[in-house]
């Protein structure tokens, strides 16, 4: 599936407010000290970002649209037609009805920025964000995932 313009806008809207906007900076080629050819070299400074780099806008992105869906279901399920089975009213299987209003947790599996950009946006929606990090990741970002709010299990 291609993405599109409106696709990108929407996904700016859903998360506008949440997320910073992180400045752009310039350097010359004189500036850097290196043959660019004269041009000129701009850097997004995305470790100002929320969590620390640029994957919060694409863990909250996921997480709302997720929330969407949720919030869908549960509005499908309050209004769908019931069923008569014998002395009690059923709207749909009990499966369905409850799945719609288990709490979420959000589970992701990183060695680094993800894990804490991933726990930042499900705390931002009130969400556990439980993340899988080898033993070998760095200790700074098990850290940041923890400090972002993140369970966090280990694996090999």
């Amino acid at each position: 599936m291609a993405v599109t313009l409106e696709d990108v806008q929407a996904a700016a809207r859903r998360i506008d407010g949440h997320v910073l906007r992180t400045p752009c900076i310039w350097r010359s080629d004189a500036d850097l000290a290196s043959n660019c050819n004269g041009l000129r070299l701009h850097f997004k400074a995305e470790n100002f970002q929320r969590g620390g780099s640029f994957k919060a806008r694409g863990a909250l992105h996921a997480i709302l649209c997720h929330e969407e869906c949720r919030a869908a279901a549960r509005r499908t399920h309050e209004h769908s037609p019931t069923i008569a089975d014998g002395d009690r009213a059923v709207a749909g299987s009990a499966f369905e009805r409850n799945r719609a209003d288990v709490p979420a947790v959000v589970v992701a599996h990183s060695s680094g920025n993800h894990a804490s950009a991933v726990a930042w946006a499900a705390s931002v929606m009130g969400l556990e964000a439980e993340v899988v990090i080898p033993h070998g990741a760095p200790t700074c970002k098990v850290r940041a995932a923890v400090k972002n709010g993140a369970k966090v299990v280990r694996c090999e």
